[in-house]
């Protein structure tokens, strides 16, 4: 709620501004857009003001104010922004225009758009101005889209080049080699990141989790996660790794974890899960062994079960 009344205040001051006719500046416009898509506005809305920017006569265009926009939008319903956004820095001189596009390229990149991220990738490889982080925007577009040939001849140009590897470029890459199912290249780059003493973010220990919940390694699945709450705190919070967890600890003969894991997360837990909660809890019962607590975790699985089923 407090966050939607930031974007409001700012709203109320752009009004504010043009009741009074006092010239508003880009600067206004780019922080206020960001500001919307950070907050969960909709995409519709970001459009509006978009088309309000542009069509204001007192606010010239400016590389600073679309890089700010460019660096801060992208998600698959902002492609229109984007877009436009791209057509509005062609006005540019020729060096802003290869900055804009490198944020462009970012902000495709998060839209999952590969062919337009390939298609700005080309433009600034033609005049010599794509940096290390180019290569891994491109990388990751390229890699999450499925369109693995390209990726794999980016990532020769990136070893041809002698461009420094990075841990975006290595996740690019334990993404593609995870997809392909193939896991000795998987391992590979996954002891080449140990070795060069990069630092795993976030999207590294999804990447592990999900590959080897994939290959059913259960046991690794929890190492991987537990690493990645040690690494971060914050991050163990992540709703898919979670739910991998849950369901790797169901597996390995731990349901009643699992039941409350998934309670906690708010997440689902198959009914073949609930099954083994159950039963576990009736052979504790049986045994005058359950608890108060193991009774509750009865009592929602049961719950869970019934609604299951209709």
């Amino acid at each position: 709620m407090a966050m939607r009344a930031d974007v409001r205040r700012l709203s109320w001051i752009l009004y504010q501004l043009k009741q009074e006719k006092v010239p508003r500046t880009s600067k206004i416009y780019a922080h206020l857009l960001c500001a919307m898509e950070k907050k969960g506005l909709s995409p519709r809305s970001r459009m509006d003001l978009y088309r309000e920017f542009r069509s204001d006569d007192t606010v010239a265009m400016d590389v600073q104010s679309l890089s700010t926009i460019a660096r801060n939008i992208g998600f698959a319903s902002d492609l229109e922004v984007i877009k436009q956004v791209e057509q509005d820095s062609e006005r540019l001189p020729s060096s802003d225009r290869n900055r804009i596009r490198s944020c462009l390229l970012s902000a495709y990149s998060r839209a999952g758009s590969a062919p337009d991220c390939t298609r700005l990738f080309q433009a600034l490889d033609e005049r010599s101005a794509v940096s290390e982080l180019d290569y891994s925007r491109v990388l990751m577009a390229l890699s999450l889209a499925g369109e693995y040939q390209q990726a794999t001849q980016v990532f020769q140009k990136v070893v041809s080049k002698r461009v420094q590897v990075n841990i975006h470029m290595m996740n690019a890459l334990l993404h593609m080699h995870s997809c392909r199912r193939e896991h000795d290249s998987f391992l590979e780059v996954m002891n080449t990141m140990v070795n060069v003493a990069e630092k795993p973010t976030k999207g590294s220990y999804r990447i592990l989790i999900r590959h080897w919940f994939s290959r059913k390694d259960y046991v690794r699945v929890l190492s991987a996660y537990d690493q990645m709450a040690r690494r971060n705190a914050r991050w163990a919070e992540d709703v898919d790794a979670l739910h991998m967890l849950a369901t790797s600890l169901a597996e390995l003969g731990k349901p009643l974890t699992a039941i409350r894991l998934a309670a906690k997360t708010g997440g689902n837990v198959s009914k073949r899960v609930l099954d083994g909660a159950v039963k576990v809890l009736d052979e504790e019962s049986a045994r005058n062994q359950a608890s108060d607590r193991n009774q509750q975790a009865l009592a929602g699985a049961l719950s869970a079960l019934i609604v299951g089923e209709r």
